[in-house]
């Protein structure tokens, strides 16, 4: 038997860096019979076929001790002390980390507000040059409490309120909606069944029941997958209608997808995920499947 060595293997091309916890980007091998110096039953007559081995070798994985390093980004800003603060997006651009990130700040506790805790949340933004020390730019778009802030989306920045959402880019889109925020909504209409019969007319029946039924206790208002378009991930354009009418939750996840050209996808945790759509139909109907 001859064994293919490593010298003689053409090299991998992995899109960008891999994590190597597991075999799984470890080729498993393969063995072939030769003749001649082509390919051949090891079955049959004639001169005996060769086996060759292609197979990994000298490949060791060793487990790294768990360094504490944290935390990354700590909770000092005012809007920053509330009850809920977690990362949505980091994205790398041109060699600076791009990180989106979701806070609910504490006010409505203290405040007669518009935005309670199912929809006062807000998405800010922070960057890094080397991903572990990170700063949170006062970006001149809402104040809080007389603070200026690193908001970007949600609350009055918002027509429809935020929370769970997720930016990803799109390079297929043109320039002035190049990024893409995909959200759960709050919609408010003092026509809700004229909304909803729009919505039908958009999607069939392929519209959640918990969206198109109402939030229990706020008459007029429905929960939506809503989206929104930009240029530079901060300043964003809300999409007139929803994306979707589906009554997400917690952590929506969005991508576009590198190896199915034009086209996105959607996740969450226990959801149903959406066909792909082209950057163009992003503002129109997206069935669920």
């Amino acid at each position: 038997m001859r064994l293919i060595l490593p010298s003689q293997k053409q090299p991998l091309k992995p899109q960008g860096p891999q994590l190597f916890v597991d075999w799984r980007h470890i080729s498993e091998g393969e063995l072939t019979w030769m003749r001649n110096g082509k390919k051949a039953s090891q079955w049959g007559g004639g001169e005996p076929p060769t086996p060759v081995a292609d197979a990994p070798y000298g490949i060791r994985l060793e487990a790294v001790k768990a360094e504490v390093i944290g935390p990354m980004l700590p909770q000092v800003q005012p809007w920053e002390l509330g009850y809920l603060m977690y990362v949505n997006t980091i994205l790398v651009e041109d060699g600076k980390y791009r990180m989106w990130y979701t806070v609910v700040p504490d006010d409505f506790r203290y405040k007669k507000m518009d935005f309670d805790h199912d929809v006062g949340w807000v998405l800010c933004y922070a960057e890094s040059d080397d991903g572990f020390n990170w700063t949170k730019p006062n970006l001149g778009l809402t104040d809080f409490e007389d603070h200026p802030t690193n908001w970007v989306y949600g609350r009055h920045l918002s027509p429809n309120a935020f929370a769970s959402g997720a930016v990803f880019k799109d390079p297929s889109a043109p320039p002035e909606e190049r990024y893409k925020l995909i959200y759960r909504g709050e919609e408010r209409h003092d026509d809700m069944a004229a909304f909803i019969e729009r919505q039908h007319a958009r999607f069939g029946d392929d519209m959640d029941p918990k969206s198109a039924g109402g939030k229990p206790g706020k008459p007029g208002t429905c929960a939506v997958t809503a989206g929104a378009v930009s240029a530079d991930g901060i300043h964003w354009k809300p999409l007139e209608e929803p994306v979707m009418m589906y009554c997400s939750d917690q952590m929506n996840v969005a991508m576009y997808m590198m190896w199915l050209p034009n086209s996105w996808h959607s996740r969450k945790s226990g959801a149903r995920p959406c066909r792909p759509r082209t950057g163009q139909r992003w503002r129109h109907s997206v069935r669920t499947t």
